[in-house]
């Protein structure tokens, strides 16, 4: 576990430079970069007390590490808001679950499920305080996952620790999945097909002189409210 975490750190320090570089080199360079690419969300048409127009963004995630007598699950959900209002970085929480049990052939399978429901009844705590929920998926590919876990979690006589867990909050995901659905601003958002030589990626690419990640790079230094247009977008969401 000790590995891990150091190569973890070292990643996160590598791409801590980087994003620091980046800040420094291009942000006050943006606007000639991008040009009639780059756009700014006008906020005054909304009342400045509404806090209502904010949102949260839930993903989750999940890991399994195998070993000779056993296996080690791991489950996060992470909730991230913006209140663009006080201009702040937004706020992070994360919900880690942890177990260890015998191997078995669906474990994934099982594991995707738990991280599926734990993402929803984190999104179900966070409704009432956000105007928009953002889901990482399409509501088909959450109906499917669950329907896959739930169905393998109910059967057998003897289930494992992970079977039961995912028993327990049966009742609790299937209500909240579907108030969502029903009474929630409920925004899925669909996985993009991304090609190797996307436009957005070769126009960075060449202005920067290497290959970086687009969406990190955008995200350091671009503000609260900045946007960039690519034609590409346009095409993918049929515009």
């Amino acid at each position: 576990m000790e590995k891990e975490i150091q190569k973890i750190e070292k990643v996160n320090n590598y791409y801590l430079k980087k994003i620091e570089s980046w800040k420094n080199q291009y942000k006050p360079l943006k606007y000639s970069i991008f040009k009639d690419r780059y756009g700014k969300v006008d906020y005054t048409c909304l009342n400045e007390l509404d806090t209502s127009s904010s949102y949260v963004a839930v993903d989750s995630a999940f890991k399994r590490e195998q070993y000779l007598h056993a296996d080690l699950y791991y489950v996060s959900a992470v909730a991230v808001s913006d209140r663009y209002l006080d201009d702040s970085m937004g706020c992070i929480e994360i919900e880690t679950t942890g177990m260890a049990e015998e191997d078995e052939e669906r474990a994934v399978r099982l594991l995707e499920g738990l991280a599926f429901s734990n993402e929803i009844l984190l999104a179900s705590e966070k409704e009432r305080s956000y105007r928009y929920i953002f889901l990482d998926g399409s509501l088909h590919t959450f109906l499917i996952k669950l329907n896959s876990a739930f169905t393998l979690a109910f059967k057998g006589s003897s289930p494992s620790r992970l079977r039961r867990k995912l028993q327990e909050l049966y009742k609790d995901v299937t209500k909240s999945f579907s108030y969502m659905l029903e009474y929630t601003p409920l925004v899925a958002i669909p996985k993009a097909f991304r090609s190797k030589g996307d436009e957005a990626s070769r126009f960075i690419e060449e202005k920067m002189g290497e290959k970086v990640n687009t969406y990190l790079f955008l995200d350091s230094i671009l503000d609260n409210g900045e946007y960039v247009w690519f034609e590409g977008f346009k095409k993918s969401l049929n515009i």
